[in-house]
């Protein structure tokens, strides 16, 4: 079955502050896929394609760290499907949480769903914050050598 696991392992990407949820936030600039059954991930637009149609378990983690104070975070899938949102591409977003961020820790915002797609639909993982500063560390930026990596995994469950 299809079956995808992609992270983000290149450096940090700093995220744009944003006023509120929802939206399609800032998509996570995702690298490399750790497996990809039917190389499905394209790591140059940071997406993957659903090969062939089902209901798939999508789940996304988008760790944060840096910037001062309290801030609101969130993980998201941005999905472009005829299934949903009649084809127009949405994100759907995990619940906002209250995070207070240093240089020091780190907060994981995570989101898991199933979703029926068709073939040739597209899912990414998306992040947000309202703080201008926060960044999504990589496995190689000293945030707990890929504990924390940002990654989007997707199984197929069903036809």
């Amino acid at each position: 079955p299809p079956v995808c696991e992609a992270f983000y392992g290149a450096g940090t990407q700093t995220l744009a502050g944003q006023s509120s949820l929802p939206g399609l936030g800032s998509m996570v600039s995702l690298d490399t896929a750790y497996v990809d059954t039917y190389g499905a991930f394209n790591a140059t637009s940071h997406t993957w394609t659903a090969p062939v149609p089902g209901t798939y378990w999508c789940y996304g983690q988008a760790p944060l760290t840096g910037g001062t104070g309290a801030t609101t975070v969130a993980s998201g899938l941005t999905v472009t499907s005829g299934n949903y949102n009649n084809g127009v591409t949405y994100t759907l977003w995990s619940g906002g949480q209250a995070a207070s961020t240093s240089n020091t820790e780190v907060n994981c915002a995570v989101l898991s769903t199933l979703l029926r797609l068709n073939a040739g639909d597209t899912v990414s993982l998306a992040a947000y914050c309202n703080n201008a500063s926060v960044v999504i560390p990589s496995a190689t930026a000293g945030a707990g050598g890929g504990a924390w990596e940002a990654r989007l995994i997707t199984i197929w469950r069903s036809a």
